[in-house]
């Protein structure tokens, strides 16, 4: 029986689902080249983009229960960026990923937020495996995963993009 959790959070964030009012600070992150240049798919042209990606996110939440969600500083509330799991379509499996505006790069958010996700999955809604993959040059993303202990899996090409598949399921005991 998964429980629903309207926040996560962790001990410098706070996440919760996206908002239609959150596309305005959104926009400078999924606008930005730099920080989209491993993603897949390219930057957010328009900021009506970024609103019709929150559609997605807003639309995957009502029906899963989960999706990617707003991660807020959890001192000032200051945007940070996105955390979730999503569906991915390509596949079929469930993808945690993660995304920080560039000035909260190297910090260890990525980490803490990529982390809490994972044991929300798992433990929570009881998801029975999940997937998490990088572009093969994005090695700060690639870190993150070793840190929080998803082992690797394969080598792929997902999302128009040649990457590293890291994975881990919940244990065959422990399936919900």
């Amino acid at each position: 029986m998964n429980r629903l959790v309207h926040e996560l959070h962790t001990q410098r964030t706070v996440m919760r689902p996206f908002l239609r009012a959150d596309a305005a600070e959104a926009f400078a992150v999924f606008g930005d080249p730099v920080v989209m240049r491993y993603a897949a798919g390219a930057a957010d042209p328009t900021p009506a983009a970024t609103h019709a990606r929150i559609e997605r996110y807003i639309e995957h939440q009502d029906r899963h229960g989960f999706s990617k969600w707003v991660v807020r500083d959890a001192s000032s509330g200051e945007y940070l960026g996105d955390s979730g799991i999503l569906h991915l379509a390509e596949t079929g499996e469930l993808e945690l990923g993660y995304r920080l505006a560039r000035a909260h790069w190297g910090r260890g958010l990525a980490t803490e937020v990529a982390s809490a996700w994972l044991g929300h999955a798992l433990e929570v809604l009881h998801l029975p495996r999940v997937i998490a993959f990088a572009d093969r040059r994005n090695t700060a993303s690639i870190r993150v995963l070793e840190k929080i202990h998803m082992p690797f899996e394969r080598l792929d090409h997902l999302c128009g993009m040649d990457c590293v598949v890291h994975a881990i399921a919940r244990p065959r005991g422990d399936q919900g």
